[in-house]
Protein backbone atom coordinates (compact mmCIF):
# COMPACT_ATOMS: atom_id res chain seq x y z
CA UNK A 1 0.00 0.00 0.00
CA UNK A 2 1.07 3.46 -0.81
CA UNK A 3 -0.38 5.01 1.60
CA UNK A 4 -2.67 4.58 4.94
CA UNK A 5 -5.46 5.89 2.75
CA UNK A 6 -5.55 2.93 0.60
CA UNK A 7 -5.33 0.47 3.77
CA UNK A 8 -8.11 1.92 5.35
CA UNK A 9 -10.39 1.25 1.98
CA UNK A 10 -9.12 -1.78 1.76
CA UNK A 11 -9.93 -2.72 5.44
CA UNK A 12 -13.48 -1.51 4.66
CA UNK A 13 -13.91 -3.67 1.80
CA UNK A 14 -12.93 -6.83 3.54
CA UNK A 15 -15.13 -5.79 6.85
CA UNK A 16 -17.89 -5.04 5.00
CA UNK A 17 -17.96 -7.97 2.73
CA UNK A 18 -16.46 -10.74 4.68
CA UNK A 19 -18.65 -13.80 5.63
CA UNK A 20 -17.57 -16.68 7.31
CA UNK A 21 -19.25 -19.92 5.86
CA UNK A 22 -17.44 -22.92 7.05
CA UNK A 23 -17.79 -26.92 6.65
CA UNK A 24 -18.02 -28.11 10.44
CA UNK A 25 -18.56 -31.62 9.82
CA UNK A 26 -17.47 -33.31 6.35
CA UNK A 27 -20.16 -36.37 7.19
CA UNK A 28 -23.08 -34.43 6.98
CA UNK A 29 -22.08 -31.89 4.30
CA UNK A 30 -23.81 -28.69 5.82
CA UNK A 31 -21.85 -25.03 6.08
CA UNK A 32 -23.01 -22.94 8.64
CA UNK A 33 -22.85 -18.43 8.92
CA UNK A 34 -20.80 -18.17 11.45
CA UNK A 35 -21.25 -14.57 12.96
CA UNK A 36 -18.57 -12.34 13.38
CA UNK A 37 -17.78 -9.29 14.96
CA UNK A 38 -15.56 -6.84 15.06
CA UNK A 39 -14.58 -5.84 18.51
CA UNK A 40 -11.45 -3.46 17.74
CA UNK A 41 -9.22 -1.91 15.18
CA UNK A 42 -5.59 -0.92 15.93
CA UNK A 43 -3.54 0.63 13.56
CA UNK A 44 0.45 1.27 13.72
CA UNK A 45 3.39 2.79 12.21
CA UNK A 46 6.45 2.14 12.71
CA UNK A 47 9.30 3.95 10.98
CA UNK A 48 12.91 2.85 9.97
CA UNK A 49 15.10 5.68 9.97
CA UNK A 50 13.30 8.95 8.98
CA UNK A 51 9.57 9.38 7.73
CA UNK A 52 10.61 9.36 3.91
CA UNK A 53 12.82 6.46 4.13
CA UNK A 54 10.88 2.99 5.41
CA UNK A 55 7.24 3.22 7.30
CA UNK A 56 5.63 -0.07 7.84
CA UNK A 57 1.96 0.30 8.07
CA UNK A 58 0.50 -2.78 11.04
CA UNK A 59 -3.04 -3.21 11.29
CA UNK A 60 -4.48 -5.57 14.34
CA UNK A 61 -8.19 -6.73 13.89
CA UNK A 62 -9.70 -7.93 17.00
CA UNK A 63 -12.99 -10.45 15.91
CA UNK A 64 -15.13 -12.29 18.26
CA UNK A 65 -16.88 -15.62 16.36
CA UNK A 66 -20.02 -17.41 17.81
CA UNK A 67 -19.84 -20.96 16.93
CA UNK A 68 -21.40 -24.25 17.20
CA UNK A 69 -20.05 -27.50 19.62
CA UNK A 70 -20.69 -30.66 18.40
CA UNK A 71 -20.67 -34.02 20.20
CA UNK A 72 -18.74 -36.50 18.70
CA UNK A 73 -20.35 -38.69 16.20
CA UNK A 74 -20.94 -42.14 17.01
CA UNK A 75 -23.20 -44.78 15.60
CA UNK A 76 -26.68 -46.13 18.37
CA UNK A 77 -28.94 -48.09 18.00
CA UNK A 78 -32.15 -47.00 16.07
CA UNK A 79 -35.22 -45.59 17.81
CA UNK A 80 -37.92 -47.52 17.52
CA UNK A 81 -41.07 -46.57 20.09
CA UNK A 82 -42.26 -43.43 20.53
CA UNK A 83 -44.59 -42.55 23.45
CA UNK A 84 -46.48 -39.28 23.98
CA UNK A 85 -48.76 -38.24 26.85
CA UNK A 86 -51.24 -35.23 25.60
CA UNK A 87 -52.74 -33.77 29.01
CA UNK A 88 -55.49 -31.31 29.13
CA UNK A 89 -55.41 -28.15 30.29
CA UNK A 90 -56.70 -27.94 34.04
CA UNK A 91 -59.76 -25.51 34.10
CA UNK A 92 -58.45 -23.84 37.33
CA UNK A 93 -55.66 -22.61 35.03
CA UNK A 94 -52.88 -24.42 37.83
CA UNK A 95 -50.60 -26.58 35.90
CA UNK A 96 -48.63 -27.79 38.84
CA UNK A 97 -50.92 -30.89 39.73
CA UNK A 98 -50.12 -34.01 39.23
CA UNK A 99 -53.09 -34.70 36.54
CA UNK A 100 -53.41 -37.86 34.30
CA UNK A 101 -52.69 -37.24 30.43
CA UNK A 102 -55.85 -37.47 28.86
CA UNK A 103 -54.34 -39.48 26.12
CA UNK A 104 -51.18 -41.71 25.23
CA UNK A 105 -49.81 -41.98 21.91
CA UNK A 106 -47.61 -45.34 22.04
CA UNK A 107 -45.83 -45.86 18.32
CA UNK A 108 -43.42 -49.17 17.58
CA UNK A 109 -42.49 -50.64 14.07
CA UNK A 110 -44.54 -52.88 12.30
CA UNK A 111 -43.07 -56.31 10.50
CA UNK A 112 -45.01 -59.14 9.53
CA UNK A 113 -43.14 -63.24 9.62
CA UNK A 114 -43.62 -62.46 5.50
CA UNK A 115 -41.17 -59.30 5.77
CA UNK A 116 -44.24 -57.04 4.68
CA UNK A 117 -44.66 -54.06 7.01
CA UNK A 118 -47.82 -53.72 8.64
CA UNK A 119 -49.46 -51.17 10.85
CA UNK A 120 -51.75 -54.21 12.92
CA UNK A 121 -50.05 -54.77 16.12
CA UNK A 122 -51.80 -59.09 16.17
CA UNK A 123 -49.69 -59.11 13.16
CA UNK A 124 -46.53 -57.83 13.96
CA UNK A 125 -43.09 -60.18 14.80
CA UNK A 126 -41.43 -59.37 18.22
CA UNK A 127 -39.63 -55.91 17.73
CA UNK A 128 -35.74 -57.40 18.58
CA UNK A 129 -36.29 -58.94 15.15
CA UNK A 130 -36.86 -56.18 13.20
CA UNK A 131 -33.45 -54.27 11.49
CA UNK A 132 -33.04 -50.61 10.77
CA UNK A 133 -32.61 -51.44 6.93
CA UNK A 134 -36.35 -53.51 6.92
CA UNK A 135 -38.87 -51.92 5.37
CA UNK A 136 -40.90 -51.78 8.76
CA UNK A 137 -44.70 -50.05 8.84
CA UNK A 138 -45.53 -48.11 12.03
CA UNK A 139 -48.02 -49.79 14.41
CA UNK A 140 -49.75 -46.60 16.15
CA UNK A 141 -52.16 -46.87 19.77
CA UNK A 142 -53.86 -44.24 21.33
CA UNK A 143 -55.15 -45.10 24.36
CA UNK A 144 -57.77 -42.43 25.89
CA UNK A 145 -57.40 -42.03 29.63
Amino acid sequence: MRNKRDSVALYMLTVKRSKAEILMIDSLDEYYDIPTLLTSVNSEEVYDGDFTTRRVVIWTLTFTMKGYFFGPVTNKKIIKFANTNFYASPRDGDFTTNAEPAERVKIYPGLTANGEPTTLANNTIDYTEINKDDDWGYIVIIEDA
